[in-house]
């Protein structure tokens, strides 16, 4: 009897730590005011406290500071899962097409060609906000601007619906690897595994300067 309450007692423990840790998301969709465009909210749950940013904002991959590393893979599946429903919204973003990448890698940007896009819809303001939360440190490696580019014909593709829907697909196809894999945080995390991103036919704005050879491979 005593083993089995010894027994119930660690079980029950265990689900209870379990249900303290698990991640609450939310991810809604906002009109910017007195506009026809959108912005994207995002906001986490972890052990009680809340964190909130929302896809105006320059630097949201300090979201990841925030919860200071405490996101476990399970967790960021849940994030993106809660985000890839967005990857369908044409509606237009509040933001204006402009560079994200941290303050050190100015220099290094500088006087580099610049898309011509000048808007882009929810679906992409949705996978750019996944590169931003999960890749911070590594951005330039991925997607330092919110557009999309045709690796076959070499244009910009913002405004065309059925390649981003391809790119929408590698985001899913990259989830599913996740998933169905056990990989570490720490591989998921790093520039090989972003670059799995960067390998369909459509792809971020920087393999377009890779291709054109102003940048060296990323």
């Amino acid at each position: 009897m005593m083993r089995f309450l010894i027994c119930l007692f660690i079980s029950l423990n265990s689900i209870l730590l379990s249900s303290a840790q698990q991640i609450k998301v939310e991810v809604n969709k906002f009109q910017e005011k007195n506009t026809k465009a959108y912005y994207l909210k995002i906001k986490i749950e972890k052990n009680g406290v809340s964190y909130e940013r929302d896809t105006r904002e320059a630097f949201i991959g300090l979201f990841m500071d925030d919860l200071g590393g405490k996101l476990s893979v399970s967790d960021i599946c849940l994030l993106v899962k809660e985000i890839l429903p967005y990857t369908h919204d044409y509606s237009m973003s509040s933001q204006k097409v402009k560079p994200y990448y941290l303050i050190s890698y100015q220099q290094v940007y500088k006087g580099l060609p610049k898309p011509k896009s000048k808007t882009y819809p929810i679906a992409i303001d949705a996978m750019f906000a996944i590169n931003r939360l999960l890749y911070t440190e590594i951005i330039y490696s991925l997607s330092t601007y919110p557009v999309l580019y045709d690796s076959k014909t070499l244009r910009e593709v913002n405004d065309n619906s059925t390649m981003i829907k391809s790119m929408a697909k590698r985001y899913y196809q990259w989830l599913h690897l996740i998933e169905h894999s056990n990989y570490s945080k720490r591989d998921i995390l790093s520039k090989e595994f972003a670059r799995f991103l960067n390998r369909g036919r459509v792809k971020w704005w920087d393999m377009m300067l890779v291709s054109r050879g102003v940048r060296k491979e990323i």
